[in-house]
């Protein structure tokens, strides 16, 4: 005779994958930054040293720095990596009212590059100080949760002095370098990035098709566990059903395996 497992077992058993899988679905976010790069948007108005600092960080000169306000007319992207994590990186126009028509359309694509950015600069002269403009640009981009960047920070005899709205501020100097790191390190840790990710587990969006599949059969079945009670075939079915859906990542498996296979046939960091 077959020992019957106990319903409690079940669902204990039941938990640890329920666990497992979310743990796994919430890495497709960072892996996909981690795979394809981080789209990183520069954002504020004209010539807060936007271009100055898209310069800095990639380590030499591709935008064109001027004191002419509006000077860069369109959005320019240029690639690099932080701490070996791709980035692409996109300075845009100035974000202000438009002069002309060409300006116009600069403006309006910077405004579809910022949507699409898994993360946004918001950059002021810390010199000038928060201007009307900027707050204005602020409203417009605050949904991205943008990373405060108080640029010109060489101009200031006492950074801590002056008084901003914002509380957590990163200062720069594309002149003294100061503050670069340490923004390459907040954009990392804004994202969930960290030294430690390149030897984390990821999935890719088929692994994440068939894990939420999973999750939505294996969750129903541990809602209702108490009505399999006298149903023990039916339930062996529809866990046999996971396993064939969690089979089509990790080919075919036992159910001692299960847990042992599922994080060996995902792709380990970068």
């Amino acid at each position: 005779d077959v020992e019957e497992i106990p319903l409690t077992d079940i669902k204990k058993d039941l938990e640890a994958v329920i666990n497992q899988i979310k743990n796994l679905l919430s890495t497709y976010k960072k892996g996909k930054l981690v795979t394809e790069g981080i789209k990183l948007a520069i954002a504020g108005r004209p010539n807060v040293g936007k271009s100055s600092l898209f310069n800095a960080l990639i380590g030499y000169e591709r935008a064109i720095v001027s004191e002419i306000k509006g000077t860069t007319r369109d959005f320019i992207e240029e690639s690099f990596n932080i701490h070996g994590i791709p980035v692409k990186l996109i300075d845009t126009a100035g974000i202000r009212e438009a002069g002309d028509k060409i300006e116009k359309i600069g403006i309006e694509k910077t405004k579809e590059k910022i949507k699409e950015a898994d993360i946004v600069l918001f950059v002021f002269d810390a010199y000038e100080g928060l201007t009307e403009e900027d707050f204005k640009i602020y409203e417009d981009i605050k949904h991205k949760s943008p990373i405060i960047v108080a640029n010109k920070s060489d101009l200031l005899l006492d950074k801590y002095e002056k008084k901003y709205y914002f509380k957590d501020i990163i200062f720069t100097s594309t002149k003294t370098q100061e503050g670069i790191q340490e923004l390459e390190n907040k954009i990392l840790n804004t994202l969930g990035l960290t030294e430690d990710t390149d030897s984390e587990v990821y999935i890719n969006i088929r692994h994440q098709t068939v894990l939420e599949k999973s999750l939505k059969l294996l969750e129903k079945i541990y809602n209702n566990l108490k009505n399999y009670e006298n149903f023990k075939e039916i339930l062996m079915l529809e866990i046999r059903e996971v396993k064939e859906l969690l089979g089509e990542i990790i080919g075919e498996i036992t159910t001692e395996d299960i847990l042992g296979n599922i994080f060996s046939s995902f792709c380990i960091g970068k």
